[in-house]
């Protein structure tokens, strides 16, 4: 990677990129060839030759991409900012039409998602938080919103839990109960897990098996995720 790294950006000039959202703002100097190779957005306003002047994201989210076109990891740099959510870098991903990425953070949450249980069975970790940022920050029938909803279709997150504490009110709040006005993502959350559960997982999970490794299982088929979007 590095070697076509090096190749791409040998010869690239430098252009600022203004990001801002919010109070929030930052100017970074990217190569403007790594831009468009990885961006059908960049690319077609290069192209087009057309004055850049900002765009809107939070600067930790856009150093992450950043770091990513460089490095193929996300940004470590705690002069920026925190990191950005997986929900947030994927929309990014969604905006700059750059499916590559995209597809790197799902699998980077895939991966953080897969977990065992007490019982050294396959679980996951996706949270009350994540839930919402996912419905809240992509659009729908997103491949994030579809992961969710198999993950809460494949282990219903009741189960492990005490009927007393508050995450499982809070869950069952989320999931079931009529009882107040809901915000339109979660009626289409509740719509998108009433599919997902037709589906028969035959103990295949949606979480990616790789991070299940220490137990040592076969490489298993798991469901598809992927970003794909042609030029």
């Amino acid at each position: 990677m590095i070697s076509s790294l090096f190749r791409v950006i040998l010869s690239s000039e430098m252009v600022a990129i203004a990001v801002r959202k919010d109070m929030h703002r930052h100017t970074f100097a990217v190569h403007q060839d790594l831009l468009a190779l990885h961006s059908t957005y960049f690319d077609q306003v290069f192209r087009d030759d057309e004055v850049l002047t900002e765009i809107e994201a939070l600067p930790c989210v856009f150093a992450d991409f950043v770091s990513w076109m460089y490095s193929g990891w996300l940004n470590e740099n705690k002069g920026i900012e925190a990191r950005g959510s997986i929900p947030e870098l994927w929309k990014l991903g969604h905006n700059l039409k750059a499916p590559d990425f995209q597809n790197f953070c799902m699998d980077f949450f895939r991966d953080s998602c897969g977990c065992l249980d007490n019982d050294g069975n396959t679980s996951w970790c996706i949270s009350l938080r994540d839930i919402e940022l996912i419905y809240t920050k992509t659009p729908k029938k997103s491949p994030l919103r579809k992961f969710a909803a198999d993950c809460l279709s494949y282990k219903d997150p009741r189960t492990h839990l005490n009927s007393d504490s508050e995450d499982w009110k809070a869950w069952q709040e989320l999931l079931t109960e009529p009882s107040k006005p809901k915000a339109s993502w979660v009626e289409e959350l509740r719509w998108d897990r009433g599919r997902a559960a037709k589906k028969f997982w035959d103990d295949i999970p949606p979480v990616s098996v790789a991070a299940l490794s220490i137990l040592e299982v076969p490489t298993l088929p798991t469901a598809s995720y992927e970003v794909t979007f042609n030029r």
